[in-house]
C-alpha cells in the first residue's frame, strides 16, 4: 500500500528529531517522488468543479455554500515552493549535519525543517477535509435531467410525392433525475407533411429512453429538411435534422415487382430496383433481367449508373460494384 505524504512527513519529522539522518535521506527521497508523481491538485480541482456544479443544482445548497468548496488553502498538500524548500533544507541537514554541529547551527536548521513539515502537514490535513467535503456533495447530488434526441434510421430517404416514410428516433434522459413534460415536435419545409406535429412522451425517468417512429409524407419535389425537436419542461431541448429527397412522380414498378423502384441514398439514382426499400444483390439481378423494361428505358437518368447517358449491361456492372 502506498504511503501517504502525511505519513512520510510525520516519519521525516521523527527521524530529524532523533538524528536518524540516513533514514531521513531515504524518507525525503520517497517524499520527493510522491510529490512528483501525485496529481492530487488536478484530481481535486476536477472533483471540486463537478461538486460545485452539482451543488448549485441541488435544492437546499446555495451558491455561497457550494463556493466554499473552492476555498482550498494549500491545495494539493501545500504549495510547490514549500515542498521544494523543505526538501532542500532536509538535504542540507542530511548532507552537512556534521558541519552544522561544529558550527552549532544544526538545531536551528532542523527547526526550520520541522516548521516546514508542520506547515505541510496542516496543508495535507486541510486537503483531506476539503476533499471529503467535496466528495460528500458529489455523492449526495444528482446530475440534472437532460434530454437527448438521436435519429436511428430512416426507412426511405428518397420518396415520391404522396409517399410516406418513417423516421425512427430515440429520446433519452441522460440525467439522474426525472425529466418532466417531454414531447417531440416536427417541423419541415413546405415539401414534407408530418402525420402529426407533436408526440407527447410525458415523464422520462433517470437514464430512461423511448423509441419513436415519426411518419412524414412528401408533397413537394426536391431536397426537403425535416426538423425534429425534443423538449422538456425541466430538462432542456435537443434538435436533429433529416434531409429527404422527394421525387415529382413515382416511377412504375419494374417487371413483375409490385413496388416502385426507389432511391435509398437520395443521390438521384434508383438502386432499389425491386422496390423493397433496400439495395442488395437482388436489385442487380433485377436490373439485368429487366434492361428493356419501359420504366427503365423511359427514365434512363434514374438508372444510368455509369453516367454515359444510356442504360445497358455496363450499368448492371456498375451497380454491382456498389454492393
Amino acid at each position: 500500500m502506498s504511503t501517504s505524504p502525511e505519513t512520510l512527513l510525520e516519519t521525516l519529522s521523527s527521524e530529524l528529531s532523533n538524528g536518524e539522518f540516513e533514514s531521513a535521506r531515504s524518507t525525503a527521497t520517497e517524499l520527493e517522488e510522491k510529490y512528483r508523481t501525485r496529481r492530487g491538485d488536478e484530481v481535486v480541482r476536477i472533483q471540486q468543479s463537478r461538486a460545485l456544479y452539482l451543488a448549485v443544482k441541488q435544492e437546499g445548497v446555495s451558491l455561497e455554500e457550494a463556493s466554499k468548496l473552492n476555498e482550498f488553502s494549500g491545495l494539493g498538500g501545500g504549495t510547490q515552493f514549500l515542498r521544494a524548500l523543505l526538501l532542500t533544507v532536509v538535504t542540507t541537514v542530511v548532507e552537512t549535519h556534521e558541519e552544522l554541529v561544529a558550527e552549532e547551527r544544526l538545531v536551528a536548521v532542523t527547526d526550520v525543517a520541522q516548521a516546514l513539515i508542520d506547515e505541510l502537514l496542516d496543508a495535507e490535513k486541510r486537503l483531506v477535509e476539503k476533499t471529503s467535503s467535496t466528495q460528500k456533495v458529489i455523492d449526495t447530488s444528482e446530475i440534472p435531467p437532460s434530454v437527448r434526441l438521436t435519429v436511428d434510421s430512416v426507412d426511405r430517404r428518397s420518396i415520391s410525392v404522396d409517399e410516406e416514410t418513417a423516421i425512427r428516433t430515440t429520446v433519452t434522459n441522460v440525467g439522474e433525475a426525472t425529466a418532466d413534460g417531454v414531447d417531440i415536435r416536427i417541423g419541415s419545409t413546405n415539401g414534407i407533411t408530418p402525420d402529426t406535429e407533436s408526440h407527447t412522451i410525458g415523464a422520462l425517468g433517470a437514464s430512461e429512453k423511448v423509441e419513436f417512429s415519426l411518419h412524414v409524407v412528401g408533397d413537394g419535389s426536391g431536397s426537403q429538411s425535416v426538423d425534429l425537436r425534443v423538449h422538456s419542461d425541466n430538462a432542456g431541448t435537443d434538435l436533429a435534422t433529416v434531409v429527404l429527397t422527394v421525387q415529382e412522380e413515382r416511377l412504375s414498378p419494374i417487371g413483375n415487382f409490385e413496388n416502385s423502384p426507389t432511391d435509398p441514398d437520395g443521390d438521384g439514382l434508383y438502386e432499389d430496383i425491386n422496390g423493397d426499400g433496400r439495395f442488395d444483390l437482388v436489385d442487380v439481378q433485377a436490373l439485368f433481367a429487366n434492361l428493356d423494361d419501359e420504366t427503365i428505358q423511359n427514365n434512363p437518368e434514374a438508372f444510368d449508373f455509369n453516367g454515359d447517358g444510356s442504360v445497358d449491361i455496363v450499368d448492371v456492372q456498375q451497380l454491382f460494384t456498389q454492393l
